[in-house]
């Protein structure tokens, strides 16, 4: 089932540390509201050992990829998940 959802929302296509990325800022969003930090995610267990170019880059391809947008009326750091709108 999972898996079905998974390739209904087009996650299936992600690398895993883009997938991680963004289970880490689901899971983040639930406990704080809809905008998530960019050292919150950092900081997630899902996200432990991701180098931080890599993280950055990271968060790049997403939001390009439209599963990630950078919050607004917010400088820099801030992110809201819209894969849910994807579907």
């Amino acid at each position: 089932m999972l898996q079905e959802m998974e390739r209904e929302l087009g996650l299936c296509e992600l690398r895993p540390v883009e997938r991680d990325v963004l289970y880490a800022m689901h899971a983040l969003s639930a406990d704080q509201g809809e905008v998530v930090r960019s050292d919150a995610i950092k900081s997630h267990p899902l996200c432990d050992g991701i180098p931080p170019a890599s993280f950055h880059r990271t968060l790049k391809t997403l939001i390009s990829l439209g599963f990630v947008q950078p919050a607004p009326h917010r400088k820099t750091g801030a992110y809201l998940c819209v894969t849910a709108e994807r579907a």
